[in-house]
């Protein structure tokens, strides 16, 4: 993942949508760095570049409150796009006040990039590649169920547990098995099985970036 940088105050983002005189020119707010990458090519290969302008709040706090400064401001509402991770709200509903935000149809834009290209992806894997990343996937799954059934009985509204950038404090490199000493210091207990299931059925399309090198 790339390093983050700090995005913009509000206030300075807002007094520039309020000057912009431009009329099909789009300012597109996303959540971080990696984000913008991947908007700024898919604009690139549908030969939209000009059209937009993309921009990262270095999360989706801050993304959030941007959204409702615009939305406070019907004039710039058709100057802008945001763009979120669904994430959590995969389980739960996204909060009403966050609807003029565009999600994710799965739980990241990875995650959706991943599912348009798995059939290729899959045949490019060995039998030994298959396996591992079966057994990954498994692993993987039941920790992520616990962390999802530990937001649904909080009521939490919302939670970002990342998944893509699995570092080697929870996941060693060429490893499947996660760290047990992570998982006793997350005070790990099986999660409800159907619920197990609901996850691995989304992580079978998800990217794994941080430990496959």
């Amino acid at each position: 993942m790339s390093k983050q940088k700090n995005p913009r105050k509000i206030e300075e983002i807002i007094g520039e949508l309020s000057k912009s005189t431009l009329k099909k020119h789009k300012y597109v707010f996303v959540e971080g760095i990696d984000d913008v990458k991947i908007y700024r090519e898919i604009a690139r290969k549908k030969d939209l570049s000009t059209l937009f302008t993309f921009e990262q709040q270095g999360g989706r706090t801050q993304l959030f409150r941007l959204n409702e400064v615009i939305c406070s401001k019907p004039s710039l509402l058709n100057k802008t796009l945001l763009f979120a991770d669904k994430d959590t709200f995969v389980f739960n509903s996204i909060p009403s006040e966050q609807g003029n935000i565009h999600f994710t149809k799965g739980y990241s834009i990875e995650n959706d990039l991943f599912e348009d290209g798995h059939d290729f992806l899959m045949s490019e894997l060995s039998s030994e590649e298959k396996t591992r990343f079966e057994r990954l996937i498994h692993n993987v799954s039941e920790w992520y169920a616990f962390e999802i059934e530990q937001v649904l009985l909080d009521n939490s509204k919302d939670s970002k547990i990342a998944i893509s950038g699995l570092n080697s404090a929870i996941l060693a490199p060429k490893s499947e098995q996660l760290d047990i000493a992570f998982l006793a210091k997350r005070n790990y207990t099986k999660a409800d099985e159907m619920l197990c299931q609901q996850i691995k059925t989304i992580l079978l399309r998800i990217r794994f970036c941080a430990n496959d090198k």
